[in-house]
């Protein structure tokens, strides 16, 4: 809500010549947080599952969350550089 918030700000607050900068950008880092995150939780479902055996599930949930936001993290922010290069690619260095 937050990123599409930022964006209709930017879309109608008297910045329209910034709208679609601020939308790739926005919508990239969203799009690589979820991404990442996903990405992370897949890989590593079979290690979080392990480690909640001796730990009576605290290990899943703490692993889980540990490594979603991580991935999370990593995708917004490889995702968001892709962003800012197609930006530049578009914009120019402006």
């Amino acid at each position: 809500m937050n990123t599409t918030n930022d964006v209709y700000h930017a879309c109608t607050a008297g910045r329209e010549g910034e709208c679609a900068k601020v939308a790739i950008k926005n919508y990239s880092n969203f799009g690589g947080g979820v991404a990442g995150a996903a990405l992370a939780a897949s890989l590593t479902t079979p290690v979080c599952l392990a480690l909640g055996v001796p730990t009576v599930g605290i290990g899943t949930i703490a692993c889980g969350v540990i490594v979603s936001a991580a991935g999370s993290s990593i995708g917004a922010t490889v995702v968001g550089y892709a962003g800012q290069v197609t930006n530049y690619l578009i914009y120019g260095g402006n």
